[in-house]
């Protein structure tokens, strides 16, 4: 697989904030999203067998697409006695949606390895309707907590994220189809840090996969 020629361009743009709602509790959050596309002509050759003959064919394909994404939350600070917590809840979500517009070009079916003639620059063929599309959305809900002993020299972290993904792709036309994914799980998480020196420290962390 070859590609002739690709072109691409992309905006981007992120803002975030936070906040003190009291002496313990700040909020924060942050957004970002970008818009690009991407215009290319794709080659793609076969030898077909032993005395040298190609087979070659193309496909012009253009791609636009927006990408965002957002987290909002609270952090804090509290203590229960000799213990200590520093803890956080938050909420994040993307979605991603591009719509491919692909055209196969006109370019001779077969060429030699010898004498190499893919033929003139192939037209690019007249775009109508979109031929694909994907969306992805991802989502979580997360809570954790640190937990500090001996004077912060034991620090032991909980926690769980809810995630779910879906994610959507279809063809359009002739090969319309249509797949679909939609799955969540709740992850816990558990991590144990330990200052062993002001200088060294041992971890270890288990977190269970989406």
């Amino acid at each position: 697989m070859q590609t002739a020629f690709e072109a691409g361009c992309a905006l981007a743009g992120i803002r975030s904030n936070t906040g003190d709602l009291s002496d313990s509790v700040t909020a924060y959050a942050a957004w970002g999203q970008r818009d690009g596309s991407d215009n290319a002509l794709i080659n793609s050759s076969t030898l077909i067998n032993n005395v040298g003959d190609i087979s070659s064919s193309a496909i012009r394909s253009t791609r636009s697409g927006t990408q965002q994404s957002g987290e909002v939350g609270l952090k804090g600070n509290f203590q229960t006695g000799p213990v200590g917590h520093a803890w956080t809840l938050a909420t994040t979500r993307f979605t991603s949606d591009n719509s491919f517009k692909d055209a196969r070009a006109g370019i001779p079916g077969t060429t030699h390895f010898d004498n190499l003639d893919f033929g003139d620059t192939p037209t690019s063929p007249g775009y109508g309707v979109t031929t694909s599309q994907t969306r992805a959305t991802l989502g979580s809900y997360a809570l954790a907590d640190t937990l500090s002993f001996a004077d912060d020299r034991v620090q032991w972290t909980v926690g769980a994220r809810r995630q779910r993904v879906e994610n959507t792709t279809e063809n359009f036309g002739d090969w319309a189809s249509k797949v679909s994914y939609d799955e969540s799980r709740v992850s816990p998480a558990t991590a144990l840090l330990v200052k062993v020196t002001d200088k060294v420290s041992k971890h270890a962390l288990r977190c269970a996969p989406m």
